[in-house]
């Protein structure tokens, strides 16, 4: 019954593995437009948005805008191809491969539509020994398996009689229609219990049976009845499985020795029915019910085999019932509080493909996530004083990170931080000289910086008293430049 374990799980895990795809999507587009270029570049420069890749061209020095070129950065694999998710404009199709064809017959789903080697499988066909087959698909291409309860006709049972088909090309004795009692010697199976009986051409075995339908059981070469068993009366004569009832496993034939008497064909499970190393009809249960919803593993066919359910493995970082389900591919993903335990901001794996938030995401600026040395938490890095007060001597600089330096220390009397026109540096601004002199036309006066400022001169005949020319004879005078 294996030929019915097609089945159409396929389809499930594309879907589980879009989710993944789509949450491992969280980077921001790259920019092309901020790449160099030189004056004679003409070649294409790659540039993504998220997972989608394109291309741009330069514009005189800068790279222009971004055209998509339909391929993402993630590949696929169908049916041992590989391939890559494809885009429209910058959007990724979670579900496309480009290793997706037309179904072959190969126990895959080529297409990608869920179904496993449809219309290729299940017409009837004839096996090598006569029997009735169905075509099948197998990772190695299509053949002809055996059939479930296919016959072939037999004449020693009358009209209707028929021998099992077994999967080793081989027959089971001839059966009538319906069972009836047991007739010795006819080469027929009359009760159908899968045993049956001698005829001419049977040799004689020791076996306490009369193999070869002559009315002498055992006997030799020589005709002696028991010769078969050796000239001893003391000698063990070995049962066969014939001898015993028994068509399946393996037995002890009485003597020290190991009878093999074969397997159950047809779907039969060696003593199913309840008589050991008997077959007899089970419960069989078809791949397909006994995969149904499931991906991964193995499952019990009813009858003592096992279903490999999808590829019978799971691609990590899932594992065959790691979501809680069993016989599906899953992963159950590590908490947010433990994979941003010691964290505020960024995104970390969350153990199944995906990512936790840790915090908001963002920093409050002038803080970044990871500026001052640690990954996943807000911080900044200071510049160092030396290159923040380079070439000033008075007042407080940022550090680049909400805080301040002192440069220097307090600017000496008359100047000021600042005061000569450049900032944190000490200097002074000497007072106009009309400002300086006021009423005065001569001599000269404090300039607030240390200095002086000339208020003029006096003529010929004058002195400057108090900031006032006056002649010799005491009269006020014009200052030089007056007359």
């Amino acid at each position: 019954m294996q030929w019915l374990g097609l089945f159409r799980a396929c389809a499930r895990t594309a879907r589980a593995l879009s989710v993944l795809f789509l949450m491992a999507v969280l980077a921001g587009a790259t920019s092309a437009s901020a790449s160099p270029c030189s004056a004679s570049d003409t070649s294409p420069h790659t540039c993504s948005q998220g997972a989608c890749q394109g291309v741009a061209y330069c514009e005189g020095t800068r790279l222009g805008e971004c055209t998509p070129t339909g391929v993402s950065i993630f590949s696929c694999n169908v049916c041992g191809r590989t391939g890559y998710r494809t885009c429209t404009d910058f959007t990724m199709d979670a579900l496309s491969c480009t290793a997706f064809q037309s179904e072959l017959c190969n126990a895959c789903d080529d297409d990608g539509d869920g179904l496993v080697d449809e219309g290729l499988t299940g017409a009837p066909c004839t096996m090598p020994n006569g029997c009735s087959g169905v075509r099948a698909c197998t990772a190695s291409g299509p053949t002809c398996v055996l059939a479930p309860d296919s016959r072939k006709a037999c004449d020693t049972c009358g009209t209707g009689g028929s021998a099992v088909c077994r999967m080793d090309g081989s027959f089971g004795p001839c059966q009538p229609s319906t069972a009836t009692r047991e007739l010795p010697c006819n080469d027929c199976d009359d009760d159908r219990d899968g045993v049956g009986d001698g005829n001419a051409s049977t040799p004689e075995t020791c076996n306490g049976l009369d193999d070869d339908c002559d009315r002498y059981i055992d006997e030799g070469s020589l005709g002696q009845e028991g010769g078969a068993c050796g000239l001893s009366a003391s000698a063990c004569c070995a049962a066969t499985c014939t001898s015993l009832g028994k068509n399946c496993g393996s037995v002890s034939d009485g003597c020290g020795g190991t009878l093999n008497c074969g397997s159950c064909q047809g779907g039969q499970v060696c003593g199913g029915g309840g008589v050991a190393n008997v077959c007899a009809t089970c419960s069989y249960v078809p791949k397909e019910t006994a995969c149904a919803g499931k991906n991964c593993g193995t499952v019990s066919d009813g009858c003592a085999g096992f279903h490999t359910c999808g590829s019978g493995t799971c691609t990590s970082p899932q594992s065959c019932g790691g979501g809680g389900a069993a016989n599906v591919c899953g992963c159950t993903p590590n908490s947010q509080t433990l994979a941003c335990a010691g964290k505020n901001c960024g995104t970390v794996p969350n153990g199944c493909g995906g990512f936790h938030i840790c915090g908001t995401g963002t920093c409050t600026s002038p803080q970044s996530c990871g500026g001052g040395g640690t990954a996943n938490v807000c911080g900044c890095n200071p510049i160092p004083q030396a290159t923040a007060c380079a070439g000033k001597n008075c007042g407080t600089v940022p550090n680049g990170c909400g805080g301040t330096y002192t440069c220097g220390s307090a600017c000496a009397s008359p100047k000021s931080c600042g005061g000569g026109g450049t900032p944190n540096v000490c200097g002074c601004t000497p007072d106009p000289v009309y400002e300086a002199c006021g009423d005065r036309e001569c001599g000269s006066v404090p300039n607030g910086c240390g200095g002086v400022a000339s208020c003029g001169t006096c003529g010929t005949g004058s002195t400057c008293k108090f900031g006032i020319c006056q002649t010799n004879g005491g009269g006020f005078s014009s200052k030089e430049g007056d007359k």
